[in-house]
């Protein structure tokens, strides 16, 4: 009795709200910043066991989840079933092993014939989602004329190491799949391995934050010379990427997204001075339009981003 009263009680503290679609009108009012996430399992006080018991009215349903991080609006995985919702959550959990502890469950119940459209309506509305506040705890120190704390800055290992499953541990999955296509401002940051003492190496813009900090890493940038490169230093050294994030309202309004990738980078750099930053040679020139023309000459004699 005692552990049935334990467990009313954390049900009672985390209610759960699942949504229901059932027409192509209530699809496209969907959205993932309006999606109710909460915590799905909880560890037993008594065994330290990890529970389901609070999605079980989703058994024998059909429809979608989004698995998100607790502490940002980052997805970890979605998925979908057209049988049965509540095992096919479990297994993914399992098979991906993904932490409970950090993950937070949206359930959206829809026939099959639905599936494929919320799924494809949640990652629209998902891509003009910001994913973390970052953009604006810099720029509240930049107002007050304050140095940033690294620490404010979210950093990522280059790659995930710890295998989501069996084939995973051959390729391992990247950490910066969610910032695809999103812009902002990214961090190089350098340690040799088994030290564990991080310098900040390089700070770059990117209209792909995915796709631009990998450049640095890759054997076929070698040779260009206005980027650079760490591939042969991979065995020795190991590298995290830190993220700034521009949000749509900035992104969309193109003079002020210019102007803030200018200001960020240049503050940005003047600041933590780092090795591998040609601005580096002409700080006070970041920003002109003598240093901008300069900057452009060296990465690409066309003007062009070469990413």
């Amino acid at each position: 009795m005692s552990s049935k009263r334990n467990w009313a009680k954390l049900f009672v503290a985390c209610p759960f709200k699942k949504h229901i679609v059932s027409s192509l009108e209530q699809v496209h009012r969907l959205s993932f910043a309006k999606l109710h996430f909460f915590p799905f399992v909880f560890r037993s006080q008594q065994d330290k066991r990890v529970r389901y018991n609070f999605i079980p009215s989703a058994r024998n349903k059909t429809g979608v989840f989004v698995l998100r991080e607790r502490d940002s609006n980052m997805i970890l995985s979605t998925g979908a079933s057209s049988k049965d919702l509540y095992e096919q959550i479990i297994l993914h959990m399992r098979r991906y092993r993904v932490d409970h502890e950090k993950a937070l469950l949206s359930i959206i119940q829809t026939p099959p014939s639905l599936i494929d459209a919320v799924v494809a309506q949640v990652r629209l509305s998902y891509s003009k989602t910001t994913l973390n506040d970052t953009y604006y705890r810099v720029l509240s120190f930049f107002e007050k004329g304050l140095p940033v704390p690294e620490t404010e800055i979210p950093f990522f290992n280059l790659r995930d190491e710890i295998p989501r499953s069996i084939r995973c541990k051959v390729q391992p999955r990247s950490n910066l799949v969610p910032f695809r296509l999103r812009r902002g401002i990214y961090f190089i940051s350098e340690s040799k391995k088994s030290r564990n003492i991080w310098k900040t190496v390089y700070i770059g813009k990117a209209k792909d934050l995915r796709a631009r900090p990998y450049a640095h890493f890759v054997k076929s940038q070698l040779e260009n010379h206005g980027n650079a490169n760490y591939f042969r230093k991979l065995k020795t050294h190991d590298y995290r990427i830190g993220i700034i994030e521009f949000p749509i309202e900035v992104v969309r309004d193109q003079a002020l997204y210019e102007n803030c990738v200018v200001e960020f980078e240049k503050k940005l750099t003047l600041q933590f001075n780092p090795r591998d930053n040609r601005h580096n040679k002409g700080s006070h020139m970041i920003g002109t339009e003598e240093g901008k023309a300069q900057w452009t000459s060296i990465v690409d004699p066309k003007g062009d981003d070469p990413f």
